[in-house]
């Protein structure tokens, strides 16, 4: 088994989205948080660990079963119909970095790509 970082977003068991680190001086960043924001009781049934005022990414927890959890406290087919429209705006963005006050954190693009994919994969 590869070597994991720390940072890895686990996504399973034994599956996790490796963290790609990135320049923190960067100042141009992409803001989820039109969508992020719009989905707070999402988020917060998927915070397992601790809150993402404390522990950002780390306080979730992106196994199927929760994120099906979760996605019962929203209307599931609009969650699904934004994330799949940030997606397509974060691809079609130059912007390096992907920052949420929502969910208190900094992403590089493909690893919060991969986490959208993901995300849509089990709602």
């Amino acid at each position: 088994m590869a070597d994991l970082d720390n940072n890895d977003i686990r996504i399973g068991e034994t599956e996790r989205i490796h963290w790609v680190k990135f320049d923190t001086s960067i100042r141009d960043l992409f803001d989820v948080d039109y969508i992020a924001s719009k989905y707070g009781n999402f988020w917060v049934f998927l915070q397992i660990f601790c809150v993402s005022d404390c522990c950002g990414l780390d306080a979730f927890r992106f196994y199927p079963d929760d994120i099906a959890n979760a996605s019962k406290h929203v209307d599931k087919a609009l969650l699904k119909e934004d994330l799949s429209k940030l997606k397509i705006d974060l691809i079609n963005s130059s912007k390096p970095v992907v920052i949420s006050s929502s969910l208190n954190n900094l992403v590089e693009k493909s690893v919060f790509t991969k986490l959208l994919d993901h995300l849509i994969k089990n709602l």
